[in-house]
């Protein structure tokens, strides 16, 4: 028997050190590797989500996470086609606990309308890991299949009419068609062994609008509508922003739809993940069956569908026609049925962020429509809201919320400039469940909460606090009026004589980063850039200061009525409202020093108000003028709508240019080159602040006693307690 060797000490002290430089080594690489990638995909270290962190809910230090009864991979999932009233089919996707199927208990229904497909088409050997019997994966509502199916409720998704593997053509996107296929989904939907006669409507982005759709429809099972990020005023909030087109957006998204619509995968994603996967690991709408004759026809018929981008290459105002179709953009918005989605008496719950294109504006104005807030100018514009909504609102004044936080598109990412990690810790998925559970299921009120709110919830940057209140905007603001000066300084009162300044302007692309207003690039994973300092963008606007500023919150929309000229008749102009700071960091500040990007607003000068003091715009051709060359005109910007905490000592900044490609369209020929701001009696220039000196923080959810970093109230005279919380007791601290 020949016996074992002797390990010889020193050898293996060298192989312990061999394998501990491996192993260091290794750590190292990884790191190394893994801050890499961390980079190339703007990743950061995560945080621990808790209450006060972030955007955080206000509603628990946990998630809503409503009944849960069933095991989510215990779900029966049907796909099938159902015909609408002219014999077009649409293809519908149905899941449901299996427990439930087996029983045939008879539950309330979620129907997701989709533009951009119910699901999508997995390759080997991703096709291996789904559950459902057709391999495929529907990443976009995932999460919320299996909340809703898990805590009782049918789930019901479906290709609208002419998109994904649904038949039929669109003339254009939000006609008529959809409110009656929304009807008779709806109709199919009670029809069914497993509804108990009772149905709500889920849509996020730009499917949002489909939901609204549905809720025009008027049918009388519809009991709850929740929409995320949908600009119900598609030309003001998306494609025409203050008159500019967005032409980034709307070329996205025509292309986008248009490679879906033919069942072609998408080759312009902007991020390397999704693009890789979508290239060589599926990625199509996928298939209701297997007759390849009828899913071919379906296609074909999808080919007639219009490109919206040369639709509306020429379109200018609301009232114009499209390019090849009769319709406007008037005909488009969903606005039109306003009057038919509040008669209808269905409560709706509405979420925007404040870095999302202009969609918290036209949030905004669904929820100030359906609780009759409207401003008269704004009013005027819009169907007369029935008489029966008006009694609905003043029986339950919580039956519309409103939520409005710091989010990109679609509520996608976190874009506080102040935000740890910039990471998003709200989840619009409990809202939701949240939301329906109230309106859908009585026995489950009590947890929800919500009667115990108040209707509006808003996220104070910088405070870092949520809010909430009885209307938008909130009753405790008080426009502050400053007017333009010399050496470009707003100041209280107007000044006698007249100022001017000038810069020269080009619409050569000038800051490369992803904005808010390009909503295809927050869906695939990029973030808006507002975190980052803007004092080296000086050089490229005309930069108007406040004086030093106790401390003070902005909470709404500040406008800027500005005298200018340009030396070309072609011009479209942008301002951007900044926070200024230069002073000394203190302990534990969460501290951004430079010039920090607060909101912005936009303006094609060639339209005017609809009044002459009036800051609504119709954006129609009967209210727009010639721009001439050196004359001077008043713009008046509505900046898109915020809410933010301007620390003592601050500045505001008021940069104003032109608005650049890549996001907005050049016009070409004749474009502006030199810009002239002008103030005094004759040209009163001036920026009105809806704001509060201090910090109000009787609103702030959920209410705690201890006293929060910021805690300073000053002017108590400036906020109607009468109006806004009886029992608030203001607090004075002296800056």
């Amino acid at each position: 028997m020949t016996e074992a060797p002797t390990a010889v000490q020193p050898q293996t002290a060298a192989n312990t050190k061999f394998y501990m430089k491996n192993a260091i080594f290794s750590m190292v690489s990884l790191y190394l590797a893994h801050q890499f990638a961390s980079y190339l995909s703007n990743r950061e270290e995560p945080i621990v989500c808790d209450r006060h962190v972030n955007d955080q809910t206000w509603f628990s230090e946990r998630r809503y996470e409503s009944l849960r009864f069933f095991d989510p991979s215990k779900t029966h999932h049907e796909t099938q086609y159902v015909s609408m009233r002219d014999s077009v089919d649409l293809a519908v996707d149905f899941y449901l606990a299996d427990h439930l199927w087996d029983k045939q208990e008879k539950v309330p229904t979620v129907l997701f309308p989709t533009r951009h497909g119910r699901g999508y088409t997995l390759n080997f050997p991703f096709n291996i890991f789904t559950r459902y019997k057709r391999k495929f994966t529907n990443p976009r509502v995932n999460a919320y299949v299996q909340r809703f199916v898990t805590n009782g409720y049918a789930w019901v998704s479906v290709d609208i009419r002419g998109t994904g593997a649904s038949a039929g053509s669109k003339v254009f996107d939000f006609a008529d068609a959809e409110v009656q296929d929304g009807y008779d989904m709806i109709e199919w939907i009670i029809r069914q062994s497993w509804s108990n006669g009772e149905v709500a409507v889920f849509g996020q982005g730009l499917d949002g609008v489909g939901a609204l759709l549905v809720a025009a429809s008027g049918h009388p099972a519809l009991k709850a509508v929740s929409v995320n990020s949908a600009p119900i005023d598609v030309f003001q909030a998306a494609l025409f922003p203050g008159g500019v087109k967005n032409l980034k957006a709307l070329n996205d998204w025509a292309s986008f739809t248009g490679a879906t619509d033919r069942q072609i995968r998408w080759d312009h994603i902007p991020t390397f993940k999704a693009r890789l996967m979508l290239k060589h690991f599926g990625g199509e709408v996928y298939r209701v069956d297997d007759n390849d004759s009828k899913f071919n026809q379906y296609i074909h018929q999808h080919m007639t569908n219009p490109d919206l981008s040369r639709e509306l290459q020429h379109v200018r105002f609301r009232n114009d026609k499209f390019a090849s179709i009769n319709v406007t953009m008037e005909q488009m918005d969903a606005t039109r049925h306003l009057a038919t989605i509040a008669a209808s008496g269905v409560a709706i719950q509405t979420s925007a962020g404040f870095f999302d294109m202009g969609v918290a504006r036209s949030s905004i104005l669904l929820f100030q429509y359906l609780t009759n807030t409207l401003d008269a100018g704004t009013a005027s514009l819009l169907p007369e809201l029935p008489k029966e909504a008006v009694r609905k609102i003043q029986k339950d004044a919580t039956y519309h919320r409103l939520t409005l936080g710091p989010w990109s598109h679609a509520g996608v990412d976190n874009a506080d400039p102040f935000a740890q990690s910039k990471q998003k810790c709200f989840y619009h998925l409990d809202e939701v469940s949240r939301f329906f559970d109230y309106h859908m299921y009585a026995n489950r009120r009590k947890i929800t909460k919500i009667d115990e709110e108040l209707p509006v919830h808003y996220f104070t940057m910088a405070h870092n606090r949520w809010k909430e209140s009885k209307s938008w905007p909130p009753a405790y603001l008080r426009n502050e009026t400053l007017y333009l000066g010399a050496n470009k300084l707003f100041k209280p009162e107007v000044e006698t004589k007249m100022g001017k300044v000038s810069q020269n302007v080009t619409t050569k692309p000038t800051l490369d980063t992803v904005t808010r207003w390009s909503m295809l690039d927050h869906l695939f994973g990029l973030r808006p850039m507002y975190y980052h300092d803007r004092t080296t963008l000086a050089y490229q606007y005309l930069t108007l200061f406040t004086s030093e500023l106790p401390l003070t919150e902005i909470t709404g929309e500040a406008e800027l009525r500005l005298f200018f000229s340009v030396d070309q008749r072609n011009v479209s102009l942008v301002a951007y409202l900044e926070d200024v700071d230069h002073t000394s960091h203190f302990p534990n500040e969460n501290k951004r020093p430079g010039v920090t990007y607060m909101t912005e607003a936009l303006v094609n000068p060639l339209h005017k108000t609809i009044h002459p003091d009036s800051s609504v715009y119709s954006y129609k051709r009967a209210d727009s003028r010639e721009i001439v060359p050196g004359q001077v005109y008043e713009a008046v910007f509505r900046f898109e709508p915020t809410s933010y905490v301007v620390k003592r000592d601050h500045q505001i900044r008021v940069s104003v240019g032109v608005a650049t490609p890549p996001d907005f369209a050049s016009h070409g020929v004749k474009e502006a080159t030199k810009l002239t701001i002008y103030s005094g009696v004759k040209y009163p220039t001036k920026l009105i602040l809806p704001s509060y000196t201090g910090l109000y923080d009787a609103n702030v959810v959920p209410r705690t006693e201890e006293l929060d970093d910021l805690n300073m109230i000053v002017t108590p005279d400036t906020v109607d307690t009468e109006n806004y919380f009886d029992e608030a007791a203001d607090t004075n601290v002296e800056l």
